[in-house]
């Protein structure tokens, strides 16, 4: 093969934190058939060495590319991957062609495939089309511009049997050299993108305008700003971003920048290859010309790097090591008798025992009453110790497309850091970042909720910190497919306990979701000793039957017996079996009739068991009875100026103040706004919000003081507190956050 090449490769998947890690070893070889015309061929096996093992498997590519015309190229690649559990295939076709010096034509279609093992037809199936002119001033080389139309389809079976995503781009890049030191940059965008699934059907309208300046102080240093706005089609929903930046040419064409986003926003279809997310960054930029492609071409009559900027190598001498005897003599160990005021005591430090990650329902940032008890032991522990910092990450299931996930992600990381700083963490002790759907493999509804996230973790190691994974807060999606809404039958809170239990009509057989209720009761009553259980069982012949067949349940589940009573109940529905709980206060009760609804579904057994595993292994009891509070709440919440809607950190932001009442019943808020009816809305739109999280409605009062809050927030005064610590959370924004 005379130009064939035998490789062997290591890849990182998100390098800077090293998650997975592949070896991979092949084959690649080019043939030339004529001048300008080639074909490119590829084998390659690919193996895990670090992360999950389902991307192992063999590659096959091939490829031609067409150059010999002046005025046009063409390139056409196919490829082909087969792994553990499921192959892929890849096609792509590229055409550019120059029309005259100023103007060129640009086109580009991939389509990607994806099929499971065990399935008919494919799983997967992804297609990105991209057509667009460049347009150059090769005479006075002051102005060029770019007009690109993309159009992006999907369809995922992973997500939903019937989920698809359209997306159309329409954008418009622009130069211009106002002189030879200074450059004006532009964009203009928009996007229509169409998603649809078994249950929702929903498009968006979005536009983009960004400004970039760019002044050169000498032939390698340069430094710029950027300014950019993303709004919906009425802009009534805003993203603003704001950015300094300092650039290196390192080479010819090469430029190494590093720039700070004082605030931004996210949009991969939209943002492309801009980095326009808040915080630092660091990146490398090369420009790409006829003089690159030329270097390039197989009659170059120079080497591409020049060998004398690199150091070389030579041959030196080491020096002859000889070695000395050296005489040790013998010493003889008198024992010593040790005794206890040989030793210093000092007290043992007290083991702090935090939560791994809290999760989320599904496409919510949402933070929930068990979630937040996690959080609050999170910012007590930061406030007790000052040299910590955590690390916030976000994490999806494999719903929805991977653009999606990362903003959801990210989205999530973001409401952690609100409630924690509301509770009093100071925000550098924070770092937030967002990483999709990454790891994400669940294969059902309980997986997929142990999925999403926020991991919680330490930025350096400490022996009397331990984080355990807790399932207090898990949140099975409501809406799944084949299933639909359910009453109690997924609900994960240890103390959660059903009040009923629906029998098949004259049968004193169990089924087996009325089994199911029978264990979690043994289960929930695993934690409460001192709590009695009273089963009404139907007043006719089946009584004696129930009854064995009950405590059988029980005694195999491990419950004490002696703790449950059984009496005859009412005839009013003699198909129903209820249960009375002493100590109820301490008991999260439901009426439910899932053990009716699906006891013919199929798919019930299977997510039944993998939520009893869950349930059964779990260790995060001490988390769960540990009610730490940091007595730190904020004394507002903030709102757009002229908006009523609650954003996803000043949901965070209420949490915190719901988690401070329900740990102190008898503090009630009075909600202070400047009299207008717009405060009066934001009022109600705050007492909504913590009714729905578990807040009684009449501990919450509007109070009209006339406020003087800028149009933007709304005054917290906590009545009957005693303790508290109040925290202006005015400098908290959607735009906040270490990365």
């Amino acid at each position: 093969m005379k130009n064939g090449k035998v490789f062997s490769e290591y890849r990182m998947n998100d390098a800077l934190s090293g998650r997975t890690g592949q070896a991979s070893i092949g084959l690649r070889n080019r043939f030339v058939l004529r001048e300008g015309f080639g074909l490119n061929a590829g084998f390659e096996r690919i193996f895990t060495v670090q992360g999950p093992s389902s991307n192992d498997g063999t590659a096959i590519s091939s490829s031609v590319d067409y150059t010999a015309n002046p005025n046009w190229k063409g390139t056409a690649r196919a490829e082909a991957r087969f792994g553990a559990n499921s192959d892929s295939y890849l096609t792509s076709f590229g055409y550019g062609l120059k029309i005259n010096d100023d103007w060129t034509f640009l086109g580009r279609n991939i389509i990607a495939l994806n099929t499971l093992d065990g399935t008919t037809g494919f799983q997967k199936l992804q297609e990105r089309f991209q057509i667009g002119a460049a347009y150059r001033d090769t005479k006075h080389n002051h102005f060029d511009a770019l007009f690109r139309y993309e159009f992006k389809y999907e369809i995922d079976k992973n997500i939903a049997p019937n989920f698809f995503r359209t997306a159309h781009i329409i954008s418009n890049h622009t130069n211009y050299r106002a002189s030879s030191d200074l450059v004006f940059s532009g964009r203009v965008a928009a996007k229509y993108s169409l998603e649809s699934d078994d249950q929702l059907r929903s498009s968006s309208f979005l536009e983009l305008i960004s400004g970039r300046a760019i002044y050169d102080l000498n032939d390698r240093w340069d430094t710029g700003i950027n300014a950019s706005l993303m709004a919906n089609s009425d802009f009534t929903t805003k993203d603003y971003g704001l950015g300094v930046e300092l650039g290196y040419i390192m080479a010819t064409n090469l430029r190494l920048a590093t720039g700070f986003n004082f605030f931004g926003y996210s949009d991969d279809d939209l943002t492309a290859n801009n980095y326009t997310q808040p915080g630092a960054y660091l990146g490398f930029s090369y420009k790409f010309d006829e003089q690159v492609f030329k270097s390039l071409a197989p009659e170059r009559s120079r080497n591409f790097i020049d060998e004398s900027l690199y150091l070389t190598c030579v041959p030196c001498e080491i020096p002859f090591a000889k070695t000395i005897p050296i005489d040790i003599p013998e010493v003889e160990l008198q024992p010593v008798v040790l005794t206890a005021d040989h030793f210093e005591y000092e007290p043992l430090a007290n083991q702090v025992i935090l939560p791994r990650q809290i999760h989320f329902d599904n496409d919510m940032s949402y933070i929930n009453p068990s979630s937040a008890q996690m959080l609050d032991k999170v910012a007590k522990f930061l406030m007790d110790e000052d040299n910590y910092i955590i690390d916030l990450s976000g994490f999806t299931d494999t719903k929805s497309s991977y653009e999606y996930n990362m903003a959801l992600s990210y989205r999530r990381s973001k409401a952690v850091r609100a409630y924690l700083i509301a509770a009093g963490v100071q925000d550098r002790k924070l770092i937030i970042d967002g990483f999709g759907e990454i790891e994400a493999e669940g294969k059902n509804i309980i997986e997929m909720s142990m999925e999403r996230r926020v991991e919680i973790d330490l930025n350096e190691l400490n022996d009397r910190v331990s984080f355990i994974d807790q399932v207090e807060d898990l949140q099975v999606n409501q809406r799944a497919a084949k299933i639909g809404g359910w009453e109690y039958i997924f609900k994960s809170e240890h103390n959660a306990v059903p009040l009923n239990m629906n029998l098949t009509p004259g049968s004193a057989q169990l089924t087996f979701l009325n089994r199911y209720m029978i264990e979690r009761i043994a289960i929930a009553m695993s934690q409460y000793p001192k709590i009695e259980v009273n089963i009404a069982l139907p007043n006719d012949e089946r009584f004696e039957i129930l009854q064995t067949t009950i405590l059988a349940e029980l005694t195999f589940h491990e419950a004490d017996i002696n703790r449950f009573r059984f009496t005859r109940g009412a005839n009013t529905n003699p198909n129903t079996v209820t249960f009375a709980y002493s100590n109820s206060e301490l008991l999260d009760m439901y009426e439910q009739r899932d053990d009716l609804k699906f006891n013919n579904n199929s798919e019930i057994p299977e997510l039944i068991e993998s939520l009893l595993n869950v349930l059964k292994s779990r260790d995060d009891y001490e988390l769960i009875h540990d009610m730490s509070q940091s007595y730190v709440v904020p004394d507002r919440a903030n709102f757009e100026v002229g908006s009523t809607i609650i954003s996803n950190e000043t949901q965070a932001v209420l949490s915190r103040i719901g988690s401070y009442l329900r740990n102190n019943e008898f503090v009630y808020l009075e909600l202070r706004g400047d009299g207008s009816s717009r405060d009066r809305n934001r009022v109600s739109a705050m007492k909504d919000y913590l009714v729905n999280w578990g807040i009684d409605g009449k501990r919450v009062v509007f109070v009209n003081d006339d406020v003087e809050t800028e149009g933007k927030s709304i005054r917290i005064k906590y009545r009957n507190a005693d303790s508290i610590n109040l925290l202006n959370v005015d400098f908290l924004d959607e735009n906040g956050g270490n990365r």
